[in-house]
């Protein structure tokens, strides 16, 4: 669906850049909170990366959690992880409240070593996981051949993944949005 261009001055109180995933998320949230929005993209909807994507849900983020307690401390580390993890849990309620239909399905997901030398840190990584109540377990290389067809010397797996079309939920949000008054 092809959405209106800007053609004048817009008052409001929260303009967000850009109408992909992470613009239609804020624009669902900040509307429910009772926010006036307006959602400007020089593109249509969802046609930037939301489109590319691989459409995987990870909790994991760029560091792994060992490293981040090291670098911003134990507190604020452990902080994200929580939060990332209980974000697949809430954008799967947002797509059932809106009653968009984006394909959710929970999956498991396989963080794997490469070589022998990675496994004392993807260890180390299963401990600070488990330490801070996030179920994940431990795969050696039998496993993953026989549960996976990996051909890898150990993984952490986790439960706690999904896959969802973005591009789909992004325009769920922005509709959820719209029928709030968001522009």
């Amino acid at each position: 669906a092809t959405s209106p261009a800007l053609e004048q001055d817009e008052r409001c109180d929260v303009l967000i850049l850009g109408a992909g995933i992470t613009g239609a998320i804020f624009a669902e949230r900040l509307s429910r909170e009772g926010f006036d929005v307006v959602v400007v993209d020089r593109r249509d909807v969802g046609q930037g990366s939301t489109s590319a994507s691989t459409a995987l849900l990870l909790y994991e983020i760029d560091a792994h959690l060992a490293t981040l307690r090291e670098s911003v401390g134990r507190q604020a580390a452990d902080r994200a992880y929580q939060l990332s993890v209980k974000s697949i849990d809430t954008l799967e309620q947002l797509a059932k409240q809106s009653k968009i239909e984006c394909a959710f399905r929970r999956k498991r997901s396989v963080y794997a070593a490469s070589s022998e030398d990675d496994l004392p840190d993807l260890r180390a990584e299963l401990e600070a996981r488990l330490e801070l109540g996030i179920d994940v377990a431990w795969l050696g290389p039998r496993e993953l051949r026989e549960q996976y067809s990996l051909p890898y010397c150990g993984a952490i797996v986790s439960g706690h993944a999904a896959s969802c079309d973005p591009y789909l939920l992004g325009h769920g949000l922005l509709k959820a949005a719209a029928s709030r008054g968001a522009r």
